[in-house]
């Protein structure tokens, strides 16, 4: 590998190829054209699986490396993080994109931006509490449809919290137009 850091950025791309693989399997991918030709259920149901595919991915059973991989990353950027943004965070954040654009096209790309922030935000939430997750909810273990029914709250949380920004952000646009 020729050094460190190469070797750490294969152990990455392998990681991240693994995620790309599991989200053409579960469908949770479409380009434009795809989401596109899509009634807006259908855009919510791809969410819903990006979501739940994430979840999978990050908290398991059994949690993958990529989720530890990215904990220290944003705790403690190593001199890999530019690389890891450009050709694995930035892609990824292009998709979450193209579905939250089909759902919400008036967003502006700082609206679009905090969307896509929010749903990522509440997933990667669950994988920086796992160790305590169990407690938090009182239980043993979690149980086997954590991941699922945790998938489907979030997209729900989602798709409302999509609603409501594009409804603020056409208030704000009427709001300056009067003015």
């Amino acid at each position: 590998f020729g050094s460190k850091l190469d070797l750490y950025l294969e152990a990455v791309r392998a990681q991240f190829a693994e995620f790309e693989a599991r989200l053409r399997t579960q469908e949770a991918k479409s380009g434009l054209a795809d989401l596109a030709a899509m009634s807006r259920g259908q855009v919510e149901q791809v969410l819903g699986r990006r979501i739940r595919t994430m979840l999978e991915f990050l908290i398991g059973p059994p949690p993958s490396p990529h989720g530890a991989i990215m904990q220290r990353e944003m705790c403690d950027p190593s001199e890999a993080l530019p690389v890891i943004v450009r050709e694995f965070v930035q892609p990824q954040k292009s998709g979450m994109q193209e579905i939250v654009s089909r759902l919400a096209p008036s967003l502006g790309p700082r609206e679009l931006d905090r969307c896509c922030f929010s749903i990522v935000g509440q997933v990667f939430f669950y994988r920086q509490v796992l160790p305590i997750l169990p407690q938090l909810f009182d239980l043993a273990a979690l149980p086997a449809n954590f991941v699922s029914d945790t998938a489907a709250h979030n997209a729900a949380v989602a798709i409302d919290g999509i609603h409501g920004a594009e409804r603020r952000a056409a208030a704000r646009r009427r709001g300056r137009a009067t003015t």
